[in-house]
């Protein structure tokens, strides 16, 4: 794998051997899983896209909690953020 200059917690653009882009990813050089895929696309990962993911999070959480305050709003993953949960 080449990291380039790539430092922990950039958001780096993921190529097949061949150099055909595959997204757009969450670095890390310490993890097991040094690539998290955040989207399939070659975007930026910036507020924008955060308030964009969570929001849709929040959305479906919405749609499907009923009756109580205390749920799990992002399930990394499962909502296109991976590594990251957040409680509420």
């Amino acid at each position: 794998m080449d990291r380039g200059d790539s430092k922990p917690g950039d958001a780096v653009t993921v190529v097949d051997p061949r150099g055909n882009a595959l997204g757009t990813a969450h670095y890390s050089s310490t993890s097991q899983i040094c690539l998290r895929l955040l989207s399939r696309r070659i975007e930026a990962i910036d507020t924008t896209f955060l308030q964009r993911r969570i929001a849709a999070s929040e959305a479906y959480r919405k749609r499907v909690v009923a009756n109580s305050a205390a749920y799990r709003l992002i399930h990394a993953e499962g909502d296109l953020l991976p590594g990251l949960m957040v409680d509420r």
